[in-house]
């Protein structure tokens, strides 16, 4: 079964090459690339995705977390990612503690980045290091 990802990526580049790059690796649809605050919260209710991937920094000077929260709060068991260009250990302890499932830097090699999706999709979280055996 194809997975539904919805994209909300400030850099619309990226948003578009990860999206194209990433349904010609996996069974995966992505129902939708959003923006901004505002389209992701319209688009996650109307488009019900399975896996919601999110730049940590969507807002130019804010983080994605009080909207992250706001979605969790409404869909307790959403699955989303922040996904960001480095790793640093406070946004990924942050998104742990709100309750995201996974975390993703933008320069992690597609091989990772389609192990996290698959294993957030699976029901299981996807902080730090994937261990080689459940890529």
């Amino acid at each position: 079964m194809s997975i539904k990802l919805l994209l909300a990526m400030r850099n619309e580049v990226f948003g578009k090459v990860f999206s194209d790059f990433i349904t010609t690796r996996i069974d995966a649809q992505v129902v939708g690339i959003c923006r901004s605050e505002n389209e992701v919260k319209s688009l996650y209710k109307a488009l019900k995705p399975d896996l919601l991937l999110i730049d940590v920094k969507l807002g130019v000077l804010s983080y994605s977390f009080d909207l992250i929260s706001d979605i969790l709060a409404e869909n307790p068991q959403a699955k989303i990612v922040g996904v960001t260009a480095y790793l640093q250990k406070d946004i990924e302890e942050t998104l742990f503690k709100i309750g995201a499932k996974g975390y993703m830097k933008r320069n992690d090699n597609i091989e990772t980045m389609l192990a996290i999706i698959r294993r957030v999709n699976d029901g299981k979280t996807a902080f730090g290091t994937i261990p080689v055996n459940d890529r």
